[in-house]
């Protein structure tokens, strides 16, 4: 059984599980003795305790494991940053190791496009420039970039928008049409599952910031911000989150179905505790 391909992973003890059963799918075989050894520990569990996230694994292990794995040189490098993302304990940590497993597995298999989502998700704008091509009918060459970022909120600049353009497009999130102009390649767009976790968080802050930045910079009329505090049970937060997906999903037909578009609005839906919760 070949060894499992390292850069498929973003978490280290699926690889170890992963690894595990297929050297010994072979011979010689690794045992849990031995492989607690490799890892610079003397108890014969060691793996047990780390698949079940009760001991993590350290950087000082990964000469050992580089070697019973045959790693060359970039999966180990992938794999030193990939204990570093796993173990990071603060969001600010697991975006900064995340962009750096990017770098890696671009340096190892000339992958490019999952550094373009992060990219894409990092920054608010360039959703919000797609959003503006739903409607706006920009032909490269005769139209201005400026038009376009002047007309968001925040504003862009001209050559920030014709690099959001850009990016789109590599994405292929838009696409010039027969008439010469872009146009979305779908209307909507929603995170599946090539969108990993760390980009989706991103993005959210990014919307955040945009929304406390609206109790500010936009008139009441033009804008919906709520909040309220509510104690519920488990049972209750469960009712009221189907709610909101069936919400989310109204909403999104809404704007799929309404043909006057002339505007670019973000829906953010904010629902979390203020209490520790026993789980």
């Amino acid at each position: 059984m070949p060894n499992p391909v390292i850069f498929n992973y973003l978490d280290y003890r699926e690889y170890l599980k992963d690894c595990f059963e297929a050297v010994n799918g072979s011979a010689p075989k690794l045992s849990y003795r031995s492989f607690a050894k490799l890892c610079g520990s003397n108890s014969p569990n060691f793996l047990q305790l780390v698949l079940a996230r009760k001991l993590s694994l350290q950087p000082e292990a990964l000469p050992g494991l580089a070697k019973a794995f045959a790693l060359k040189k970039k999966e180990e490098r992938y794999f030193k940053e990939l204990i570093a993302f796993t173990n990071a304990k603060t969001f600010r940590q697991r975006d900064e190791y995340y962009l750096k497993l990017l770098r890696a597995k671009s340096a190892a298999t000339h992958q490019k496009i999952e550094k373009g989502h992060y990219s894409y998700y990092s920054k608010w704008h360039h959703s919000a420039v797609r959003a503006v091509l739903g409607y706006y009918k920009f032909y490269p060459g005769n139209s201005s970039y400026s038009d376009v970022g002047g007309s968001l909120r925040p504003r862009l600049s001209g050559q920030q928008a014709r690099l959001s353009m850009k990016l789109l497009e590599k994405l292929g999130l838009i696409r010039l049409s027969e008439n010469g102009h872009y146009v979305q390649s779908s209307p909507m767009i929603t995170s599946g599952p090539n969108v990993r976790s760390v980009e989706v968080i991103k993005f959210q802050m990014e919307m955040m910031k945009q929304a406390m930045a609206a109790l500010e910079s936009c008139p009441a009329k033009v804008r919906d911000i709520s909040t309220v505090t509510m104690n519920i049970s488990g049972r209750g937060f469960t009712r009221m989150q189907e709610k909101i997906i069936r919400l989310r999903k109204e909403l999104m037909d809404i704007a799929r179905e309404d043909a006057d578009d002339d505007r670019v609005y973000q829906l953010n839906i904010q629902f979390f505790p203020l209490t520790k919760i026993d789980s």
